[in-house]
């Protein structure tokens, strides 16, 4: 560093250090600090219609609730329980909280997979949430599942009848407990099927029931062969 830079940088610092003095100084005699952010807390995100164990028939529903007022409001249906936001969930829509944070939203899609769910609520970009464990459709007015075929070979798929949109689960029954070997979407028409791969594992054979699990649920007896 030559002797011109020394007073430069020399200058720069003295003139800083006066600076801050001054600042001091006048704080001192009662100049107010600039005042600091606020860190007032969002108010918090609610749900109050549909609550948990409600049954949604099919059909336009209404949720409504409370949050920040004039936030933007995401409702996310988690699928089989799914976490928030994730690639099973479905976004059931955005709405808009009014100046005192009342919110509501129509979710008017043709139809919805049918069974339990959990609606979660929370601001857009935002960590707070609430949520509902609920019941799409009434199992009351809907038929339990069949099967095509009571007579099941390794080699050909399991085939029955269901409630459109919703999925089945099937199972080995036994006394210890059942034995899961697949799952099966129902289709708009109320037909699915499912691969026999695991039944095909265990080697089952002979007469059996297979439980069948669903938005409805029923035990069907059947007879397993190799083919």
């Amino acid at each position: 560093m030559n002797k011109l830079t020394r007073l430069v940088v020399t200058a720069c610092i003295a003139g800083v250090l006066a600076g801050g003095a001054a600042a001091g100084s006048a704080m001192a005699e009662g100049t107010q600090a600039p005042a600091a952010a606020s860190t007032a807390a969002l108010a918090p995100v609610t749900l109050t219609s549909h609550k948990d164990g409600a049954v949604i028939p099919e059909g336009p529903v209404t949720f409504s609730g409370t949050a920040e007022p004039n936030g933007t409001v995401e409702l996310i249906d988690q699928l089989n329980g799914e976490s928030i936001r994730n690639s099973h969930s479905k976004r059931l829509g955005f709405t808009t909280a009014d100046a005192q944070g009342n919110w509501s939203y129509t979710y008017t899609a043709a139809s919805h997979v049918l069974g339990e769910s959990h609606i979660s609520v929370h601001l857009q970009y935002g960590d707070d949430y609430a949520g509902a464990s609920v019941l799409w459709g009434d199992p009351a007015s809907v038929k339990a599942p069949t099967l095509k075929q009571t007579h099941l070979t390794y080699n050909s798929p399991i085939s029955g009848t269901g409630v459109p949109n919703t999925y089945v689960s099937l199972y080995d029954k036994r006394e210890t407990g059942n034995v899961w070997l697949n799952n099966a979407l129902v289709d708009a028409n109320g037909n699915w099927s499912a691969d026999p791969n695991m039944a095909r594992s265990y080697k089952l054979t002979g007469t059996r029931t297979l439980h069948v699990e669903g938005f409805t649920s029923a035990d069907l007896p059947v007879t397993w062969t190799e083919r």
